[in-house]
């Protein structure tokens, strides 16, 4: 028996069982790799005759994202267009659905898939976008400042639209959830995106972050430097909040002298973002309103606010 294992026949079946062996074992660590992760906070409306700006965070958990792509549709029994998506910072990949597909009030509809440089994908479900007048009557007013009149959506502004996500999980920066559907399902046609098609400098993102402050506190995000003497056409913002203590704190954003976030008096976690806001200034202010320090002194809260600035070619 022993003289048998000279035989090479009987050595070629043992390395071919090696050789399944760690094929096997190879294919199952793989398998048990996640895809990339896909961190989109959903666009529910876009104004009329505006490029729609989309963004995403994505990491590819272990592995480099070698693509993402952002397929959109205008109605919903249109075949997807196709735009890859650019990456623009660490791990936020961005897109461009061109103004010429939102030119008529309706429906848009998009997802988006990323790959990492192992072959393994994944992509969100369809987010349904309802394209609107930015000067349609009867759109609520939004909060403002003490002593200042509230904007009333679509006059004073050619479009303000923020929405609120309830929890802190997700990271968030921009993007759409359904909708109802309805409007008009035509297509305008295939515009390949021109000269909106996304570019990585047309792209400033900035972060602040700050905690405990004894309100009143006011900290601005100024992105002047960074942009230069391009124009600013569009900014989407965000604010992660977390009442850390048992007491009530109150944030507010603001832009352009328009509050365009504002908490309330609140506990725990939140996370609030603008949709895409018109306008011009870089700056974005920060404030804490109100918080009430514990019996030890200290005022126990953190935020962070990231602004994104879109500019014009």
């Amino acid at each position: 028996m022993i003289s048998c294992l000279r035989f090479p026949c009987f050595r070629a079946v043992i390395a071919t069982a090696v050789t399944f062996f760690f094929a096997f074992l190879t294919v199952s660590l793989h398998a048990q790799q996640p895809p990339p992760l896909i961190s989109h906070t959903p666009v529910k409306v876009s104004p009329r005759g505006k490029p729609l700006n989309i963004i995403a965070q994505i990491d590819g958990r272990g592995k480099e994202v070698a693509s993402a792509t952002l397929h959109f549709r205008r109605g919903v029994n249109a075949a997807p267009i196709d735009v890859p998506m650019e990456k623009t910072t660490v791990g936020t990949w961005y897109g461009t659905i061109p103004s010429s597909y939102l030119a008529n009030k309706g429906v848009i509809q998009y997802y988006i898939d990323a790959a990492n440089s192992a072959g393994e994908w994944t992509e969100t479900v369809y987010h349904t976008v309802s394209v609107v007048d930015p000067k349609a009557p009867g759109s609520t007013p939004l909060p403002a400042p003490a002593g200042q009149q509230p904007v009333e959506l679509g006059k004073d502004r050619s479009w303000l639209w923020p929405t609120v996500l309830i929890g802190g999980g997700a990271l968030a920066v921009a993007g759409a959830v359904a909708l109802a559907d309805g409007g008009d399902n035509s297509s305008d046609g295939n515009d390949g995106g021109g000269t909106e098609t996304p570019i990585t400098d047309r792209v400033k993102t900035l972060s602040a972050e700050g905690g405990n402050e004894p309100a009143p506190y006011v900290r601005t995000i100024d992105a002047s430097d960074e942009v230069g003497e391009k124009k600013i056409e569009q900014v989407r913002i965000e604010l992660k909040v977390n009442a850390v203590d048992v007491f009530e704190e109150q944030f507010q954003v603001l832009y352009e002298g328009t509050v365009v976030i504002d908490t309330g008096l609140m506990l725990g976690e939140d996370v609030r973002t603008t949709g895409t806001l018109s306008g011009t200034s870089p700056l974005v202010e920060i404030r804490v309103l109100s918080s009430r320090a514990d019996n030890t002194g200290a005022n126990k809260y953190t935020w962070h606010a990231t602004a994104t600035f879109f500019l014009a070619e």
